[in-house]
């Protein structure tokens, strides 16, 4: 991609970070671990030591909560 798209994504990072601060502890951990890091559903099961069904509903939530305040921000 050309520089622009580059500051743009940089920019969007940025943007998403700040927003991310705004979610409280739990929310902001599961999106950092299954969007930043990329871990599977079973892993982040095992890091946080509970159910598949409880960290599914739990990125659900939390990227609903964050897509409101990236929502609000605009």
């Amino acid at each position: 991609g050309s520089p622009e798209e580059a500051f743009d994504q940089k920019e969007k990072t940025e943007h998403i970070i700040s927003c991310l601060e705004k979610l409280n502890h739990d929310n902001k951990e599961i999106i950092i671990l299954r969007d930043i890091h990329g871990f599977s559903y079973e892993e982040i099961s095992e890091i946080l030591d509970c159910s598949i069904g409880t960290v599914k509903s739990r990125i659900n939530r939390s990227r609903l909560k964050l897509r409101g305040i990236l929502l609000e921000q605009n």
